[in-house]
C-alpha cells in the first residue's frame, strides 16, 4: 500500500500573518486509489494532484481484500478503481470491492476500447461514473470527482446521480442499460419492435481543442436537443460516453421507419452550430439496426451489434449510417448528411 499526501494552496497565493484576508484552511478529502498494474500509478497520481484545488490525500492499493479494509475505516470519502488492462480481472475486482460494509462513491478507469456493453456491466456493479484511459486529462477527473465529492450528489433525495447525465441532463449509461433491458424484455412478450441508435459526434475532440472545453459542452448539450426533438416521448435519449449518445426507439415496425427515424436525427445535428461568433458545421457516424434483423438477440449482444456497425461507419471516415444485420447487403451503408 502506497500513501501519498498532495497538498494544493489556492491559486497559488500565499497569506501570511501579515495578510488581512485569512482563508480557512483548505478542506482534505480521502481518495482511495485501487489499481492492480502499477505502471499507470505515477501517471495517475499526477492527475489526482493536478486535479482538485483543496488538498487531499491519496491511498494506493493493488488489490481488493486491502481496498475492502481500507474503506471499511472510514477514513476515505471517493474510491478510484483502475479496472486495467484486463477488464475481467478488473471487473471482479470491482465486485469483491462493492461488497464493502461501507459504500463509497465509484469512478472507475476503464481501458483504451472498451465496448459500452463493458461499460455498462461495470454501471451495474457499483460504479458511480467511468473514464476510459484515453479520456483522462486534470480537467475530467476534476469533474469526475467533484460531482462525486459534492454532498448533494451524494443523497438521493436531492440527485439522482445514478441516472442523470450532468453534462445533458439525458439518461446516463446506466439508465439506458436499466430501460433496454425493459424494452427487450416488452419486446419478448408483446413484440415491441425494438431498434437501437448509437451516434459519435465526429471530429468532437477538435471542438475541444479548438474552442475550449466550455464549448465542447454547448455541442453536447445542442446536439441533446436536436435528438430529443426527433424522437418520440416513448424513446430514450441517452448519453452514453464523451461524444456519443444513444437511442432507443419502440414499435419501430421496419427498417424504412428506422432509416426515416436516423435520417431526421442526422439531418438535424449537421445544422451549423452557433460557437460564440463562429459557426461550425458538425457530422455524426452512426450505427443503428432493428433487433427482429437480428434474430432476437440478447441485450448485450444487441448492443455489441450495433457498436460494431458505428466502429464500421467510423472506419468509414465518419459522416455514415451502418445498419446491423445478419446479412449484410450493399445497401445497409449510407451518407449521414449530404
Amino acid at each position: 500500500m502506497l500513501r501519498c499526501c498532495f497538498n494544493r494552496g489556492l491559486c497559488g497565493m500565499n497569506f501570511g500573518q501579515g495578510s488581512e484576508l485569512a482563508l480557512p484552511e483548505a478542506p482534505r478529502f480521502g481518495v482511495l486509489y485501487f489499481e492492480a498494474f502499477p505502471l499507470q500509478r505515477h501517471a495517475m497520481c499526477n492527475y489526482l494532484d493536478a486535479a482538485i484545488e483543496a488538498s487531499f490525500d491519496v491511498t494506493v492499493v493493488t488489490c481488493a481484500e486491502d481496498a475492502v479494509k481500507q474503506m471499511e475505516s472510514g477514513q476515505y470519502d471517493i474510491l478510484v478503481c483502475d479496472i486495467g488492462p484486463t477488464p475481467l480481472i478488473g471487473l471482479e475486482c470491482l465486485k469483491r470491492v462493492k461488497q464493502s460494509k461501507r459504500h463509497l462513491p465509484i469512478i472507475a478507469i476503464l481501458p483504451i476500447g472498451t465496448s459500452y456493453s463493458f461499460a455498462l456491466e461495470v454501471m451495474q456493479n457499483g460504479a458511480h461514473e467511468y473514464l476510459r484511459q484515453d479520456q483522462l486529462s486534470h480537467r475530467t477527473l476534476t469533474r469526475a470527482l467533484r460531482r462525486a465529492l459534492n454532498p448533494a450528489r451524494l443523497s438521493d433525495e436531492l440527485f439522482d446521480h445514478r441516472s442523470i447525465d450532468g453534462v445533458t441532463s439525458l439518461a446516463n449509461i446506466a439508465t439506458f442499460g436499466d430501460r433496454l433491458r425493459q424494452a427487450l424484455t416488452r419486446d419478448d412478450r408483446h413484440g415491441c419492435d425494438v431498434a437501437l441508435l448509437l451516434l459519435d459526434i465526429d471530429d468532437f475532440a477538435a471542438i475541444n481543442h479548438q474552442y475550449r472545453y466550455t464549448s465542447g459542452n454547448a455541442v453536447l448539450l445542442e446536439t441533446a436537443y436536436r435528438i430529443v426533438d426527433c424522437v418520440r416521448k416513448q424513446d430514450t435519449v441517452a448519453r452514453v460516453g464523451g461524444n456519443t449518445f444513444a437511442v432507443i426507439f419502440e414499435s419501430i415496425s421496419s427498417t424504412d421507419i428506422l432509416q426515416q427515424k436516423v435520417h431526421q436525427i442526422t439531418q438535424r445535428i449537421a445544422q451549423p452550430y452557433a460557437l460564440g461568433d463562429a459557426e461550425v458545421s458538425l457530422f455524426a457516424s452512426v450505427g443503428a439496426g432493428l433487433r427482429t434483423d437480428l434474430a432476437g438477440c440478447a441485450s448485450h449482444e444487441f448492443v455489441d451489434a450495433i457498436e460494431q456497425a458505428l466502429l464500421a461507419a467510423k472506419r468509414r471516415g465518419g459522416n455514415c449510417v451502418q445498419y446491423a444485420s445478419l446479412a449484410p447487403t450493399s445497401g445497409e451503408l449510407e451518407q449521414a448528411a449530404e
